[in-house]
């Protein structure tokens, strides 16, 4: 029998054909050379995306495909896909992105000193320069200040002790958007720590589509009043006059868009505004 994996590598999926076989790729090529296992949670695939998994039961050790049809959404996928994964450390990736060579040796190296792990994102290799090149940067290479608040990484980019997982009863899978940063910051007000893994790098794919682009920000917007809802009380900083701010600049600014080189950077500001807005009106909570 194989040996019991160290590490399960949970992968939430919802119709990837286009995109899974560049993640698998990548991750038949990990350097790492302990026992692991990859996890495959369909969250109501219909385009085929189950099949093109199966087709590569025998490049990826150990994988399998848990359905997880049920509800919607990235967190309830990524609970589902925990919940069977017999590793004591998990690894989460997204089904569009693609993880470098040493990302998962990464890992597993920095979850010996740390609950949570995280790495640099690169937005280079997957994206048109017009969707990040506003951003001034090319990914982030450290941890990021979102929100002014607990250190935090992208869910594509995350690594839990089991332990952990299960002591937060993992991610709340009621929040479309959010559900990382959440996870992540109840752990730390719990005493975990994150550490940063500068070998782990995630190749992002960020959506190339103006309207997807825009739609996906909104969410984050949105995400960000939940957030504030559930740690205003513990030190998330409501920052009203720079969210004004930002919503004037974001009307203003409309002309952007006519602007190739500008486009993107008008439709992630004014998205995210937007969301803010939207998810103050919807949860009765104002965070601009």
């Amino acid at each position: 029998m194989p040996p019991d994996p160290t590490v399960s590598v949970v992968v939430p999926v919802l119709n990837a054909t286009d995109t899974i076989g560049a993640l698998f790729d990548s991750l038949a090529a990990q350097s790492y050379d302990g026992a692991w296992e990859v996890i495959v949670a369909d969250n109501g695939s219909t385009d085929g995306s189950v099949e093109e998994v199966r087709s590569w039961e025998a490049r990826l050790p150990g994988l399998r495909i848990v359905s997880s049809g049920e509800r919607r959404g990235c967190a309830y996928a990524l609970n589902a896909g925990t919940e069977v994964a017999r590793a004591p450390l998990i690894a989460y990736c997204n089904d569009d992105d693609v993880v470098s060579p040493g990302w998962l040796a990464a890992m597993v190296g920095i979850l010996e000193y740390h609950e949570l792990a995280t790495g640099p994102i690169d937005l280079s290799l997957l994206n048109s320069p017009e969707t990040y090149r506003w951003r001034g940067v090319t990914g982030w290479e450290r941890l990021p200040k979102w929100h002014h608040f607990l250190d935090c990484g992208l869910g594509c980019n995350l690594a839990a002790r089991r332990t952990l997982f299960d002591a937060l009863g993992g991610f709340d899978g009621t929040m479309n958007h959010g559900s990382d940063f959440d996870f992540e910051w109840r752990a730390q007000l719990a005493g975990a720590t994150l550490g940063f893994a500068p070998d782990a790098v995630v190749h992002w794919r960020s959506r190339d589509s103006p309207s997807a682009y825009f739609r996906a920000h909104v969410g984050y917007g949105e995400a960000g009043v939940r957030l504030f809802a559930r740690f205003g009380s513990r030190g998330m900083p409501r920052r009203l006059g720079a969210g004004l701010i930002r919503l004037v600049l974001s009307a203003l600014s409309c002309p952007l868009l006519l602007f190739k080189n500008q486009r993107y950077r008008w439709l992630a500001g004014a998205g995210s505004s937007a969301g803010r807005v939207l998810g103050s009106w919807r949860h009765r909570v104002l965070y601009l």
